[in-house]
């Protein structure tokens, strides 16, 4: 996935905040999943994914329905932005996913003939 900014991170607060705060964890974590493999998909083949977009986390949050945001930063926004940003810290340290990228980098696995 591409580097996170403040507008990726609003467009994915408008995503959660489109919904009941219990399906928020889910929501963030299929959000940045689909931003992930359209970040793979466009450096492999050389474009983005039709649904899911370039890679950053603002175009991937494009397809999903979304809230609009007010001028302050309270309440359920925070929350929701604090959501995001914990269930992306938590992607990022996954051991299980840091493992699969290493031996895919590192061709572990593949037939060398």
């Amino acid at each position: 996935m591409r580097g996170v900014g403040p507008g990726d991170l609003d467009d994915a607060v408008r995503v959660l905040l489109a919904r009941p705060e219990e399906d928020w964890p889910r929501v963030a974590l299929q959000l940045i999943e689909e931003a992930h493999a359209a970040d793979k998909l466009r450096k492999q083949c050389g474009h983005g994914h039709p649904l899911w977009g370039n890679g950053a986390l603002c175009s991937a949050a494009g397809h999903w329905r979304r809230q609009a945001l007010g001028p302050r930063i309270a309440g359920r926004r925070a929350a929701a932005m604090a959501m995001v940003l914990a269930v992306l810290a938590a992607w990022r340290a996954d051991p299980a996913r840091v493992s699969r990228a290493r031996r895919r980098r590192s061709g572990a696995g593949r037939d060398r003939h």
